[in-house]
């Protein structure tokens, strides 16, 4: 790119340029590594990424990690590897003791943590069931659209006060709507699991949110959990 703008820099040129710049970064990323590994919450994902190495003709598949936090100042790092494998989920949060929000991934099994899971995360594979031509999945869809129209109304009457603590008070308030509804969702779920064969889309859907039970429950009673992990998805 930069040839055709008429100045030519040597891959060698470009190569140290990016690693003394990485090298002086990394005061800084070690910091915010620190300040997150500190907070009580952290969601965690981790997502693909292409490769291109030296030699090679096509990309590989590669992995980023991302840590966020879930209370407090908005800090988030990423950790690259070539792997999604336990033993970066180890190295990442092996040391940590809080709770971390995440998705159904394996590699995090191990942790000495405690977990919540992501709401979103099971009404998308409702979604796909309904998709797929099975409409009961509109019935927990709709128990989800609740839970989230709840959320959203703490969070409308919270960002008038302007305060952090005023989302955590407003969400321990309404979050006593969402108990009855949460009920109301597993209830269905071991319903369609009992009534669909194994192979069906809708019984998978459910199986996944009834293995997740009481990480999908964990926000109802604590006000400074997500409902979910898009802030960082």
């Amino acid at each position: 790119m930069m040839a055709r703008e008429g100045l030519p820099v040597h891959r060698s040129t470009l190569c140290h340029l990016f690693g003394g710049t990485a090298a002086q970064l990394t005061a800084l990323y070690n910091r915010m590594d620190e300040l997150i590994m500190a907070s009580d919450i952290i969601h965690a994902d981790e997502t693909t990424t292409r490769l291109l190495e030296p030699g090679n003709k096509k990309c590989k598949t590669a992995y980023v990690w991302g840590r966020m936090t879930g209370t407090g100042p908005p800090l988030i790092a990423f950790h690259f590897e070539k792997s999604r494998s336990k033993e970066t989920a180890n190295e990442l949060y092996g040391n940590y003791s809080g709770t971390i929000i995440r998705d159904a991934y394996v590699g995090y099994e191990d942790l000495d943590a405690g977990f919540a899971a992501c709401w979103a995360h099971a009404r998308r594979k409702l979604f796909d069931a309904r998709n797929s031509g099975y409409i009961d999945a509109d019935i927990g869809i709709n128990i989800i659209r609740q839970l989230y129209q709840i959320e959203a109304e703490a969070k409308t009457r919270a960002e008038k006060k302007g305060t952090e603590n005023a989302l955590f008070r407003e969400r321990k308030n309404a979050r006593r709507s969402s108990t009855g509804l949460v009920k109301n969702f597993f209830d269905f779920c071991r319903l369609k699991c009992d009534q669909e064969i194994p192979s069906s889309p809708l019984r998978k859907a459910v199986n996944y949110a009834l293995n997740l039970e009481v990480e999908l429950s964990e926000f109802l009673t604590n006000p400074r959990l997500n409902i979910d992990n898009n802030p960082l998805e």
